[in-house]
């Protein structure tokens, strides 16, 4: 953490004291396992940094914002390892703030730092089929190598 709050006087020229946030009570299991929050305060502002392991998808992301500004009655923001540039833009279409030191910063509230550098690769942006969809994508792959053929035959 003392590399986000070097990050944040940097460039927001704001000396923010971040500390961990052990109470985790009234908080639902799903947004306290595997994550860590911290809570940065400047004088009078205050606002929660959610540590993620990855990025989650922006339409649950942004439910669970609203579960955790509902709860601590400040604003959040997420903070990422590694985020695409896919993330990043859905991320700013939902209006969800969020982290990556020191490349993609996303505080609404505060100030926006955007930048080329990405950690994560396109490739890994790549989200996972379920079951149904591999189904789906199977078929029409069969199906049309059996329509190449029919047509080649004739």
């Amino acid at each position: 953490m003392m590399m986000i709050e070097k990050e944040l006087e940097r460039i927001f020229a704001l000396s923010f004291a971040i500390s961990e946030h052990k109470e985790k009570n009234g908080l639902p299991r799903y947004l306290t396992t595997g994550r860590k929050i911290y809570k940065a305060q400047y004088e009078q502002f205050g606002f929660y940094i959610i540590k993620l392991p990855s990025a989650v998808d922006s339409r649950v992301l942004y439910k669970e914002k609203l579960l955790y500004e509902e709860k601590f009655g400040v604003p959040v923001a997420f903070c990422f390892e590694t985020l695409t540039k896919n993330n990043r833009n859905a991320y700013v279409k939902h209006h969800i703030p969020f982290m990556m030191i020191p490349t993609q910063i996303y505080l609404p509230f505060l100030g926006i730092l955007f930048s080329k550098k990405f950690t994560g690769t396109e490739g890994s942006a790549l989200l996972q089929l379920t079951a149904n969809a591999q189904m789906i994508l199977l078929y029409l792959l069969y199906n049309n190598k059996q329509i190449i053929r029919r047509k080649s035959w004739r």
